[in-house]
């Protein structure tokens, strides 16, 4: 795995984009929520400065610090200019080194937390989802959100927040910076700050991915006018690059816009649904496609047989694959236009085991998935259902 990554967009804009990956997210945490709470107090005081002061530094110049944590990993994400470089990377530093956690500070952000918890609760793709990961990834890390629970929030004690943050220092990383022309010297203070990091052993990976072996069911009495049917299925690792972008045109063909064959079936035709789509939720140890439809109450039992029927009996053809490579290719270059979104994605991919250069390889290697090799990843993994039913 490559650690430091530059690219250089060789045009006059002054933008320096950088992203920061941690490989360890809530997948290693100690209490659930743990180091979501962690990384959103980092950055609201240090040793020296106060909240306002650190985004000062960065938003004076149109910039941001942000912390983000995600199940496998954590990004530090920066937006800065090259005449801002050092302060900003010195701010970093005192972030990384010398955070202040404060029991006033970490009860609002325990609120926070607990807020959101409670409003995905009435959000019906965020409750279904939410019920899903239960039995989809059953006893793993993975069946619980990175924002933890209602009761493993509550108990999270600054002592936990001040060892969370200690650990977090010694994880593996990945950093990626796009930018224009940087100086050595520019170059020199921002991997300065990586050198928190460079002394600590390569994350281990584990195995915590249990299949879908079998086809379930769960039934949940939410109340109200509308039904949320969600299921999961199997997917492949990223590490497998060949598998990985088959079952992207697959799942682009069934699930992605108005034009796939979910949503030509089970709205246009059927009638069914006020949403339907399909998406892979990837992660480092564990990656599954979900399938989603809402629907009304009464077209429920329907709409669950025939959306399993439809993804189960799928019939490929050419000009299915020719439209899903066009959608997928057109919607991963508009999304990547900026050095932001080009940081992100080059780390990303090199994190994943894909390599930072898929982002530049991206059209081809969707182009060059043959119908073969998406029929080989359809037989493979979409085999059996976990499903949830919300009404």
């Amino acid at each position: 795995m490559e650690k430091f990554i530059y690219h250089n967009t060789k045009s006059d804009f002054d933008i320096v984009a950088i992203n920061i990956f941690l490989k360890d997210g809530a997948v290693n945490e100690p209490i659930k929520g743990l180091t979501n709470v962690t990384t959103s107090l980092m950055g609201k005081k240090t040793t020296s400065k106060t909240s306002q002061e650190i985004n000062e530094v960065f938003e004076s110049v149109g910039g941001f610090l942000r912390f983000k944590t995600y199940g496998d990993f954590i990004t530090i994400s920066i937006a800065t200019k090259k005449a801002n470089i050092k302060e900003s990377m010195d701010t970093l530093k005192d972030v990384l080194t010398n955070s202040v956690f404060e029991e006033e500070t970490l009860e609002i952000e325990k609120q926070n937390v607990l807020s959101t918890l409670k409003s995905r609760k009435e959000r019906p793709f965020d409750f279904a989802f939410d019920n899903l990961r239960k039995i989809l990834y059953k006893n793993t890390p993975y069946e619980i959100s990175s924002l933890g629970t209602e009761e493993s929030v509550k108990s999270i004690s600054v002592k936990d927040v001040r060892e969370r943050y200690f650990d977090i220092l010694k994880k593996d990383y990945v950093a990626s910076v796009v930018a224009d022309n940087l100086e050595d010297k520019d170059i020199e203070t921002i991997k300065s700050v990586l050198d928190i990091f460079s002394k600590n052993q390569e994350t281990p990976s584990i195995n915590i991915c249990p299949k879908v072996d079998k086809d379930e069911v769960i039934s949940i009495k939410r109340g109200g006018a509308q039904a949320s049917i969600m299921c999961g299925y199997d997917a492949p690792l990223s590490k497998d690059k060949k598998e990985y972008f088959a079952f992207k045109v697959l799942n682009a063909i069934l699930g992605n816009g108005m034009s796939s064959i979910l949503f030509k079936i089970l709205r246009e035709e059927k009638g069914y649904a006020y949403a339907v789509n399909s998406s892979v939720s990837t992660n480092l140890y564990c990656s599954k496609m979900i399938a989603y439809i809402g629907t009304s109450i009464e077209k429920s039992d329907n709409a669950l047989k025939d959306l399993n029927d439809i993804i189960k009996n799928l019939n490929i053809k050419e000009e299915d694959i020719d439209l899903a490579k066009q959608k997928l290719i057109g919607n991963f270059s508009l999304e990547h236009q900026t050095r932001f979104s080009k940081s992100y994605a080059m780390g990303y991919f090199e994190l994943m085991g894909l390599g930072k250069d898929t982002i530049f390889e991206y059209e081809n290697l969707i182009k060059s998935v043959t119908k073969k090799e998406i029929e080989d990843v359809y037989k493979t993994y979409i085999n059996h259902h976990k499903c949830v039913v919300v009404t």
